[in-house]
Parts: C-alpha cells; sequence; structure tokens
C-alpha cells in the first residue's frame, strides 16, 4: 500500500479482523496482518502474527511460508515438524524447509528426497492457485517478477538435485523433466545449469550444450555463465572425439572452435592481484 491513509486504513483493518481471530481461534487474520508488516519491512512484529497464526493452525501455508523468509532453518524446524504432524494438504511449505535441512544442513539426501516427494503431493505446493489466500504465498516485499519463479518447479529441481548426489541420474533428469514442465519452460540459470549436468553424465551431449547455451543467452552471475561455458565445452569436445570416431571431420572442427570460443570470451576474475581461469580442454 503506497497511500500512508490507505496503509493506516489497512492496518487498522487488519488489527480489528485479528482481534476477532483470536476470540474466534481463527488463524487467517493473523496470517494477513504478519503479511501487511512484513510488506512494511517490520520483521519482528510480522513473525509475532506468523507465530500466532501458526499456534492456531501449525500447517497454516502464508504464515509458514512467511517465517521460512524470515527465519533460518533451524529456527523453524520446531514449527516444521508439527505442521508434518498434521493431516494437511497444505503443509507442503514444511516439508520443503524438511528437505532444505536434510539436503544442506544434514547432508542426507535420502532423507530430503522424502521430504521433496512429500510437499509435491500437497496442494500449497502443487495448485497454489486453487487455494482461497494463495496470492499471499509470495514475498510481499519483492515485485511481481521477482515472485514469478514457480514453487513446485524449484521443488522438483532440489529433488533432482538430490537424485543426482545419490547417483540415481535417471530419476534426476525425470525430476528436472517435470521442473520444467510445471514452470512451462521457464526454469532458472541455475535450474537449467544443473539440467545440463545431468545430460553430461548420461552422455546427451546435445541437450547438454543446448541448455548451456540458453543459460549463456539468459541474464544470470558470473558464476552460473562460467559453469554453463564450462559445462557446454566439455559437451562439445565429448562430441568432437565421436565425430572423429565417425570420420566427421569438419564437424569436430566446429564443435572444438566453438567450446573454445565459449571459455575464451569468459571474462577472468581477480581477487587480491590474482587471475582465476578456466581451463581450457
Amino acid at each position: 500500500v503506497s497511500d500512508e491513509n490507505e496503509a493506516k486504513k489497512t492496518r487498522t483493518l487488519l488489527l480489528k479482523a485479528a482481534k476477532m481471530g483470536m476470540d474466534t481461534a481463527k488463524p487467517d487474520p493473523f496470517a494477513l496482518l504478519g503479511v501487511w508488516y512484513e510488506s512494511q519491512k517490520d520483521a519482528t512484529r510480522a513473525k509475532g502474527c506468523y507465530q500466532k497464526a501458526l499456534a492456531i493452525d501449525p500447517s497454516h501455508p502464508v504464515a509458514g511460508r512467511g517465517l521460512r523468509r524470515l527465519m533460518s532453518l533451524e529456527e523453524l524446524q520446531t514449527f516444521c515438524e508439527n505442521a508434518a504432524k498434521r493431516n494437511s494438504p497444505l503443509n507442503g511449505w514444511a516439508w520443503c524447509v524438511m528437505g532444505h535441512q536434510k539436503s544442506r544442513g544434514e547432508g542426507d539426501d535420502t532423507m530430503a528426497v522424502v521430504c521433496f516427494q512429500q510437499a509435491l503431493r500437497c496442494r500449497d505446493i502443487q495448485v497454489p492457485g486453487n487455494d482461497i489466500l494463495g496470492a499471499f504465498y509470495v514475498n510481499p516485499t519483492l515485485s511481481a517478477t521477482e515472485n514469478e519463479q514457480c514453487e513446485a518447479s524449484e521443488t522438483w529441481a532440489e529433488l533432482a538435485a538430490c537424485y543426482r548426489r545419490l547417483g540415481k541420474y535417471s530419476a534426476a533428469l525425470r525430476a528436472y523433466e517435470a521442473a520444467y514442465s510445471v514452470s512451462d519452460g521457464n526454469l532458472s540459470p541455475d535450474a537449467l545449469c544443473a539440467w545440463a549436468q545431468v545430460d553430461l553424465d548420461l552422455g546427451l551431449y546435445e541437450e547438454a550444450a543446448e541448455k548451456c547455451d540458453k543459460v549463456l543467452r539468459l541474464e544470470s552471475s558470473l558464476e552460473i555463465h562460467r559453469m554453463a561455458a564450462y559445462i557446454e565445452s566439455e559437451s562439445l569436445l565429448f562430441l568432437a572425439r565421436r565425430d572423429i570416431q565417425e570420420g566427421k571431420f569438419g564437424s569436430c572442427l566446429s564443435h572444438l572452435e566453438k567450446g573454445i570460443a565459449r571459455l575464451s570470451a569468459l571474462p577472468l576474475k581477480e581477487k587480491s592481484g590474482d587471475s582465476y581461469y578456466c581451463e581450457i580442454k
């Protein structure tokens, strides 16, 4: 709410609704008041409101996502465990958090797979638009463009990453394909890069090079671009070797030249006067 008077009116109405919610044990007003405080950059009050909503309904999808944005994985653990115990179709957010904790915090990708699979069965992950409060799942401090990433797609991509670390490359490939499908083809550059690595692991060199080529055309960090350039160049090297065996010398030279050009075009990173570079194979 940009207008100051409108902001005050909104806050007053939400406070009244929260008071009524306290009397009737309704979590929604507290969750929405938390969203309002978060949009005003008041993290302390926002967390308090989200916690009150979760005290009434431990699986509340708006309040849970709010705390997820404002707390560390360790701080969220108890809230997520309480939410996961509920037989609710809207506790996918909690399973996602536990999946991240298992994979990133504990290095237990086997349990992380279980958590992410459970999250993908939940309605708040699968079809957030069907929830009357689905519009409030996103970060209220970000623009619509910054919030456009599909949560289901991100969850599939996290599941795929776990499969890859477990050496289950075919399962990882299927999970990335699902992530791509539910995002309508709008995967993030880092997810595309990780998918290309799985293609490379499986010997799908053309597919890996194509995905990396797409990443290099997107706006992303230098690190992601360097990784994409390296994976694409490695894929092109394998294709060149195959061309040699088949006597396709012109195609071999073309692949090698493109790979070298990709790596040569990357800017050098500098740190304390020392230059770091990508090795050209």
